[in-house]
């Protein structure tokens, strides 16, 4: 199941299934209702063949290389999946290190934001390690509207002069008649349910100065801006970096500014194409790049 060798460096059990949680790496707790079926970490060999068996790596890997802390920022955080395997994971080192934790997330969708507390006490996570902020990253810092979550995914386009709970009343009686495709009456249509939230830039996500061990982007489409808005911060801040990528043109712009400043690729799987991974071949529906910051690497001598 774990071909990898970093997993041997780590004391690691699969937590059990049962009604409220589904079963996880490193004993990890989440909560059913918090991750779909198609998103769920697997249990088998098949895990060997997705997108997050390579992030898991790069986590462990940066966790392992650590010293005296592990530093971690999570750029579209979701519900916090990440902040708690890493903590996790800084607990089960083999050679009993311990290592203090600082750990950062953000996230722009308020359910999932919502969420991330939850999901910390789940698992353990010491609150006080973590800075978890609900916004949108972008190059600037100031003020949008972003739209409101809903469980059914209901996506909003444009603003009309319709009050919010009209909205939230019109498809909690949808839900309740059990109906599967949602219409909205005509003065309803279209209408984006929307709330103001803080706009930051990435740079400010990197507070002090300290060293991050991991950098992790999960934007939809904002990791090209994220990186270009902060480059001489993450350059000379960021030991290691795993992004998920929404597309080929951010794919080749990422790859030729990362190779420019001096960091070593150590994966790139394209969007929407087979990856040919070292434990076998998966779809990529979004892609990945992982890559090592070459100013902190070991030198030879």
């Amino acid at each position: 199941m774990y071909a990898h060798p970093i997993f041997d460096k780590f004391r690691n059990e699969l937590s059990g299934a049962d009604g409220e949680f589904i079963a996880a790496p490193f004993n990890q707790k989440i909560r059913r209702d918090f991750i779909s079926a198609s998103e769920a970490p697997p249990g088998d060999a098949a895990w060997q063949r997705s997108h997050d068996y390579y992030k898991w790596i790069d986590m462990l890997e940066a966790v392992d290389r650590a010293e005296g802390s592990f530093a971690m920022i999570d750029l579209g955080a979701g519900f916090g999946r990440w902040l708690s395997a890493a903590a996790l994971a800084a607990a089960g080192l083999r050679d009993g290190r311990r290592l203090d934790l600082k750990l950062v997330a953000v996230e722009a969708d308020d359910r999932k934001y919502e969420r991330m507390a939850t999901h910390l006490q789940d698992n353990g996570v010491d609150r006080a390690a973590c800075a978890l902020v609900n916004a949108v990253l972008s190059d600037y810092t100031g003020y949008s509207l972003f739209p409101k979550s809903f469980d059914s995914c209901f996506t909003p386009i444009i603003d009309l002069d319709v009050r919010s709970d009209q909205i939230q009343a019109h498809l909690d009686q949808c839900y309740r008649r059990g109906a599967w495709l949602i219409t909205l009456p005509n003065d309803m249509f279209l209408y984006a349910l929307k709330r103001t939230i803080s706009v930051v830039h990435a740079m400010d996500m990197l507070p002090g100065q300290t060293i991050f061990d991991l950098l992790s982007i999960d934007i939809q489409g904002g990791e090209l801006l994220a990186i270009q808005g902060s480059l001489n911060s993450i350059n000379e801040r960021i030991k290691k970096m795993h992004i998920r990528t929404t597309s080929r043109f951010n794919e080749f712009k990422i790859y030729k500014i990362l190779t420019e400043n001096n960091w070593v690729i150590n994966r790139i799987y394209n969007s929407s194409s087979t990856a040919y991974g070292e434990f076998g071949d998966y779809w990529c529906e979004d892609g990945l790049i992982s890559c090592v910051n070459g100013r902190f690497m070991p030198r030879e001598i």
